[in-house]
């Protein structure tokens, strides 16, 4: 559809004064902001800049996620909404939320222009009724839900409410509207066909191509008699260009420029004709860094999330100004807090500045969520999670999860989010670790445990940004310990544990898996007691970036400092190493080289370099290399210490299924390279 920005071009650049613009799904779209009074080289622009595989997978950005969500972000392969106490399927795949926000940013300053008739360029687009299948004319109300519906592809998109109608795509009724345009009083109509006959057997590929084929079969009569309607047909060659193929943006409207050059000889006679018009001046600026005052905020829809969370989610200047961009910026992290199905926004003008009006729509489902993983380090593990959102108290979070595999756990925890506010958390957590003592030469296991804590948490928390959060809270433990393996069993049942600790958090990574910016930064200070015995004080440190060198080159440095003062008998909380792995169990670091649970110390520093080299879209192959110090006395860490080093190298694909990684390692206490296989996302 982005073809007909290349002929807006044309048509411009000739002389063309267009009086009335509309069109069918990406054509309506495209007429849309055209009309709103964005010039092509705008549209250009706007397409290029425009991540249009992120806008239509509508998936939120991990750095808009709440740094509580962060962390089980992307550790899921399948995510259900709960329907009563069964997991259900969505009505469609995508509820637009993302191309929506985008529509308003673009559109803000006609949003109060609810005619389409009194836009720059009169305009209308054309939707599909879901209950009856007639031909919905929008023509009038909200501009940027109009263009959205437009573009409603059934089963790919949500179905869309416009003025009391549910519809969807318009391409299932009227791909190619002359018909309509005809009715509008208009003497001289230019088609722009970028749709297609129907497909071939052999020339269906995709799920979308079979989409596109039904689509058609109702309208495709229609189609065929509204390209003789015309007084201008430009069709546009898209050879090997789909229906979701944004791909190559200029080399699309380059086509749309070249179909349009093929018939430049009717264009310069119909300018001649009409007197060389030029269109009217444009209303809009393309870069949108114009700042408003914003006198009040309304917020419409909010039944059990508070006002106080949104307010705190948003953080934008009340009463004050603000830019476009961040106000949208600000929609987008309310929305990544997952309490909101769809969010819509306004900016209505009044005398002493503008009015920011928020529709919500809050999020009645729950969630049921399946992740699976397989690495060479623990086997295989399954996660089940549920999620309830809403269900307990307004704003609130609870989740039961369940980890079966040879390392088994699960817990319930609940949060009240406050945004920015200071929220509330409690958990109850269930934790395993197999725990193995190698010979020195690690060829064989000398003894094996097995240990476990259960842990009540109580925290405060206060999100000061999505990427920054300081946690302040306390943890009642009982630890466990029984002998798989040993000359010497060693049992110990139900020692309890009373913890305090802080934590600040700094987490902007763009992705957890393959991340090409932002930092982490961690400390963790704990104090912890335990009846009859000395206590024992725990700071640990992590911090860890990335550095980009060219578009396929990145250097991945990391650094972990874990030092303990106390009671230096007490073992529970000690630092293990080993494992190529990203398995954390308490204070576990992998390290590539050494086998899981390979090294214990009460003191550990610990640093990793990988350097990711980006093969192919998705393919990665990383070099990786490790060193660390470790000692049960902190006074011994950096002079009288075990030193440590290792590194390997490995490819990695960036899969539908999480990271599936193939690598061999090596180490100065391993020195026979082992192989690691990793298959989807951490838990």
């Amino acid at each position: 559809g982005l073809a007909h920005v290349g002929v807006l071009k044309v048509l411009e650049r000739e002389g063309i004064h267009i009086d009335y613009i509309g069109g069918t799904s990406m054509g309506g779209l495209v007429g849309g902001l055209y009309a709103a009074g964005y010039s092509p080289d705008q549209l250009d622009e706007i397409c290029n800049e425009l991540d249009w595989s992120k806008l239509l997978s509508d998936e939120e950005e991990r750095r808009d996620l709440p740094l509580q969500e962060k962390l089980n972000y992307d550790s899921y392969m399948l995510s259900l909404p709960m329907i009563g106490y069964k997991p259900g399927l969505p009505k469609g795949l995508k509820e637009g939320q993302l191309i929506v926000n985008v529509l308003n940013k673009l559109t803000w300053e006609v949003n109060d222009i609810k005619n389409f008739k009194d836009l720059p360029t009169p305009f209308f687009c054309v939707a599909t009724n879901l209950e009856t299948g007639d031909t919905v004319l929008l023509e009038n109300g909200d501009l940027s839900m109009a263009l959205r519906a437009t573009m409603s592809i059934p089963s790919v998109f949500a179905p869309v409410v416009y003025n009391g109608k549910t519809v969807v795509d318009g391409m299932i009724v009227n791909n190619f509207p002359v018909d309509i345009m005809l009715t509008q009083g208009i003497d001289y109509v230019i088609g722009v066909d970028v749709g297609s006959e129907l497909y071939k057997s052999d020339e269906i590929e995709s799920v979308l191509d079979i989409l596109d084929q039904i689509s058609s079969f109702h309208q495709i009569k229609r189609y065929k008699d509204n390209i003789f309607l015309t007084d201008m047909y430009i069709k546009p060659d898209l050879t090997n260009i789909g229906v979701m193929s944004f791909g190559d943006i200029n080399e699309i409207i380059k086509r749309g420029e070249d179909a349009a050059m093929a018939s430049i000889k009717e264009i310069r006679q119909l300018a001649k004709d009409l007197g060389g018009k030029k269109k009217n001046t444009r209303l809009v600026k393309l870069n949108m860094s114009d700042t408003i005052f914003i006198s009040r905020m309304e917020v419409s829809g909010l039944e059990r999330v508070a006002y106080s969370m949104v307010v705190g989610r948003l953080d934008i200047n009340l009463p004050g100004v603000n830019s476009v961009s961040s106000i949208n910026a600000a929609i987008d992290r309310l929305y990544s807090s997952n309490f909101f199905k769809f969010i819509n926004y306004k900016l209505i003008k009044v005398e002493e500045g503008y009015v920011l009006k928020i529709n919500v729509e809050e999020n009645s489902n729950s969630f049921f969520y399946v992740g699976g993983r397989y690495d060479t380090d623990l086997g295989a593990s399954l996660l089940l999670d549920i999620e309830l959102i809403n269900k307990v108290f307004p704003g609130s979070r609870l989740d039961f999860n369940l980890k079966v595999g040879s390392n088994p756990s699960g817990g319930i925890r609940y949060i009240i989010d406050r945004g920015h506010n200071v929220g509330f958390g409690a958990n109850i957590h269930y934790n395993s670790n197999s725990i193995k003592v190698y010979s020195l030469d690690f060829n064989s296991i000398d003894r094996s445990y097995f240990m476990s804590f259960s842990s009540m948490d109580m925290f405060l928390f206060s999100n000061y940004s999505n990427s920054n959060s300081f946690i302040l809270g306390a943890t009642l433990e009982y630890m466990n310990i029984s002998t798989v393996v040993s000359p010497i069993p060693v049992n110990i049942d139900g020692i309890p544990y009373f913890n305090l600790f802080a934590e600040y958090l700094l987490d902007s990574y763009d992705n957890k898996y393959y991340p090409t910016k932002g930092n982490v930064f961690r400390i963790r200070p704990t104090f912890i007691s335990e009846v009859n015995s000395p206590s024992v004080f725990y700071v640990n440190t992590e911090v860890s970036t990335v550095i980009n060198f060219n578009d396929r080159f990145t250097l991945l440095p990391s650094a972990f400092l874990g030092v303990s003062w106390g009671g230096l008998t007490n073992t529970a909380y000690f630092y293990m190493l080993g494992g190529a792995g990203n398995n954390k169990f308490y204070n576990m670091r992998s390290f590539v080289g050494m086998p899981i649970t390979a090294s214990y110390s009460n003191n550990l520093l610990y640093s990793r370099v990988d350097l990711r080299y980006q093969l192919l879209p998705k393919h990665y192959i990383v070099l990786k290399a490790n060193a660390a110090l470790e000692s049960d006395i902190f006074e011994k860490l950096f002079f009288e210490s075990m030193f440590s080093y290792g590194g390997g190298i490995a490819y990695s694909l960036n899969s539908l299924i999480g990271p599936i990684e193939l690598g061999v390692n090596v180490s100065n206490r391993l020195y026979t390279p082992k192989l690691f296989l990793s298959l989807g996302f951490y838990f």
